[in-house]
């Protein structure tokens, strides 16, 4: 297996909804994965044309949406345009309907004058994926499997925010999980019907 580097999300790349509250820009389909500089490194990477099958998982998803949760409601690290509980369940419900485990799609190359990007057509991709990715917070890693002929995205928290700030943070997130967790699974229990 050999991994791409993990490519840190920015606001460019998301859905509207989930941009960082300030930002302005309406969301670009397409994920740079670096410079033309090294576009022949990367093009030997993705190995385009070569019968390579590009998927992603819905256990991946299901799981990042899960480590995220607190912050879709009380956005700790950034304030997004429109990350709530709300967004979440819908979110997660989309990931719900996907119909299998592995989830293929199809990518393709697209440069500019200087950077490098990989886009698709594919729902997962341009829809699903960039409606519930939170920037900045987030890395996404390609990994490819020469054996088996596939390159996996894979949704990672990204380890390399502000160090002075990450361990309250965590614990803090951890302890909201925690409460969170705890007053929901109690909610049926305040809430008779009569």
């Amino acid at each position: 297996m050999i991994k791409f580097k993990p490519i840190k999300i920015p606001s460019s790349f998301v859905a509207h909804n989930m941009k960082i509250a300030n930002d302005s820009g309406s969301g670009e389909s397409k994920l740079w994965v670096g410079s033309t500089q090294a576009e022949n490194d990367i093009d030997s990477f993705f190995s385009f044309g070569d019968g390579y099958k590009y998927i992603i998982s819905k256990e991946n998803l299901r799981d990042y949406l899960l480590q995220v949760k607190i912050e879709y409601i009380c956005q700790i690290f950034n304030k997004y345009k429109n990350a709530s509980l709300n967004t979440w369940i819908d979110n997660y419900n989309e990931v719900e309907k996907l119909t299998t485990p592995i989830i293929e799609f199809k990518i393709v190359k697209f440069t500019d004058k200087s950077r490098y990007y990989v886009r698709s057509e594919d729902s997962i991709f341009k829809k699903i994926l960039r409606s519930l990715i939170l920037p900045k917070i987030t890395d996404l890693v390609f990994i490819k499997d020469t054996d088996n002929k596939t390159i996996s995205i894979s949704l990672e928290i990204n380890q390399e925010l502000n160090p002075n700030n990450i361990i309250k943070r965590t614990i803090h997130l951890q302890k909201l999980n925690l409460i969170f967790n705890i007053v929901y699974t109690l909610i049926p229990i305040f809430h008779t019907t009569e």
